[in-house]
């Protein structure tokens, strides 16, 4: 073969060889790029979705966390409120046995139930009124009747309207305290019924006192318990 031929077809083969390097190298460089470039981006992704889901767990934690807190809390204030609402029953029962107490006091109280039966009857402004009271307090009742009736009748002037009022002699109020039994007691006060007794006004001195008691709760509470707590109960 001629030289000058042979020459040029090494130079081909030369030329193609190093063409398909460097090919091969750019491929190569190539491939490299793009398996870091995927590498970085699954990685990217495998730590972002590991932060969401740290995240997740922490505000799970943390809700979790506060709701503890807050069982916890509301057990606390229901079980200081259950005490307070003990002490408060507490001064009630003993406000109705001092009540009954003061019922021993003869003058006071029969002024007490001339003003209490003729209260009744300016509210009920019927003529036939029935009262039921304690067996003990019959006698004072009836004597308290008729300067009731007068103050009454006074009290609705110039209206004017005739009261009958009576003792009912087949029901009577629970008797007052004894500490040898237990049970329900009464107080003192009345009773007055109207109307075959579908009609009946609590006069008694636990009514009464249950009336002020209601009233006077949030300045008591104020007084008992002066705390922040009194904006939550």
């Amino acid at each position: 073969m001629d030289p000058k031929v042979q020459k040029s077809i090494d130079q081909m083969k030369s030329f193609i060889i190093q063409e398909a390097n460097e090919k091969a190298e750019e491929i190569t460089a190539n491939a490299e790029e793009d398996y870091y470039t995927e590498k970085n981006s699954l990685l990217e992704a495998e730590k972002e979705r590991i932060r969401k889901e740290y995240a997740r767990k922490q505000s799970q934690i943390s809700v979790k966390r506060r709701i503890e807190i807050s069982n916890r809390t509301n057990t606390i204030l229901l079980d200081i409120q259950k005490q307070r609402n003990e002490m408060l029953e507490s001064l009630l029962e003993k406000a109705k046995l001092n009540s009954a107490e003061q019922s021993k006091n003869t003058d006071k109280y029969k002024q007490l139930l001339v003003n209490l039966i003729s209260q009744g009857l300016t509210e009920l402004l019927e003529t036939h009124v029935s009262i039921l009271c304690r067996k003990e307090d019959v006698a004072f009742v009836k004597e308290s009747i008729p300067e009731a009736i007068k103050k009454a009748e006074e009290s609705i002037a110039p209206k004017k309207m005739e009261f009958h009022v009576i003792i009912d002699e087949n029901e009577s109020l629970p008797s007052g305290p004894d500490h040898s039994k237990s049970g329900q007691f009464c107080a003192g006060g009345v009773i007055l019924t109207c109307h075959d007794g579908r009609i009946r006004l609590n006069n008694t001195l636990e009514a009464r006192l249950k009336i002020a008691y209601e009233n006077l709760l949030p300045k008591m509470k104020g007084i008992l318990f002066p705390d922040k707590l009194q904006t939550i109960f």
